[in-house]
């Protein structure tokens, strides 16, 4: 019995969502089964899957999870009162059972990075053949819905989590010398997919790196050569 390891592992868990962390993945995954099992019988299924697109879930954790009375926690579908222990300890035994039938039994294998990515999808990117020309990504990254490197993710039926949603931009810049910033996009400053600026700053956004911002026009200049778009208003 694998569970009383885990359940110590979460206990002296820091928070930290590395990609190569166990703990992350066990979280969220009990975090899913939980709260569908404690909400999805008074809602239903349907209006259950539109409340988790909304923060006030995600403001309600605490509060939810604290009030051992909560009504919530009986299902509405037996005869019998479930209480909140009862749910956590059933929960926590559905997303361990779930984890194994997706990644196995070896809870090494078990990283943070398995359980959730990021993709830019193109509306053409939709249709499978033209994915990978279309779109960026499947990428993973550091970071979580409880982490100041936001990866946000909703915690719907699906066992493997996409991110949604994430830093537009990331910039660092000196106000003293703001020739010396630094920036990253999540994919690229082109739109047209066949640019080599359509997603050429994904491996570096993704991998957590920045590149130098430059500010002055004589050396971007001198660094863009003849690659620099000139948007002239009409006479």
């Amino acid at each position: 019995d694998t569970e009383p390891e885990l359940v110590n592992m979460l206990k002296s868990w820091d928070g930290s969502h590395k990609k190569a962390d166990i703990a992350p993945g066990i979280f969220y995954q009990w975090l899913r089964k939980l709260m569908f099992n404690a909400c999805a019988d008074e809602f239903g299924e349907e209006m259950y899957a539109l409340w988790l697109k909304n923060h006030m879930i995600k403001r309600s954790y605490r509060s939810f999870l604290t009030a051992k009375n909560n009504p919530w926690w009986d299902n509405i579908n037996t005869t019998k009162k479930e209480s909140r222990q009862e749910l956590i300890r059933i929960s926590f035994t559905e997303a361990i059972e779930e984890i194994k039938s997706n990644l196995g039994r070896d809870i090494n294998e078990w990283t943070w990075d398995r359980f959730h990515s990021a993709e830019h999808k193109h509306p053409i990117g939709q249709v499978p053949l033209l994915s990978s020309y279309f779109n960026a990504g499947p990428y993973t990254q550091n970071g979580g819905n409880e982490s100041p490197l936001n990866q946000l993710i909703h915690l719907d039926s699906s066992f493997h989590m996409e991110v949604f949603g994430g830093a537009a931009v990331r910039r660092v810049i000196d106000m003293a010398h703001p020739d010396s910033s630094w920036n990253v996009l999540p994919t690229g400053q082109s739109g047209n997919p066949i640019s080599k600026h359509y997603r050429d700053q994904a491996e570096l956004y993704y991998s957590g790196q920045l590149r130098p911002q430059w500010m002055d026009m004589d050396k971007v200049s001198n660094e863009a050569g003849s690659r620099v778009l000139h948007l002239l208003p009409s006479k």
